[in-house]
């Protein structure tokens, strides 16, 4: 389950870092690609369901 965290840390974190870098239209083709992974990985990944859930 640690490594599940950190690695959602982790894609948080290099989105926030690419927000930083790009104008706003960038940020939202950004924000579109990182959330269809996030939930692609949460319906691949029960754990981190449960994980984020508790």
């Amino acid at each position: 389950m640690k490594l599940c965290y950190q690695y959602f840390l982790s894609l948080i974190s290099r989105n926030n870092d690419a927000d930083r870098k790009s104008n706003n239209n960038d940020r939202i083709i950004i924000e579109k690609k990182f959330n269809s992974k996030h939930i692609e990985h949460l319906k691949l990944n029960k754990t981190a369901i449960y994980f984020f859930n508790n």
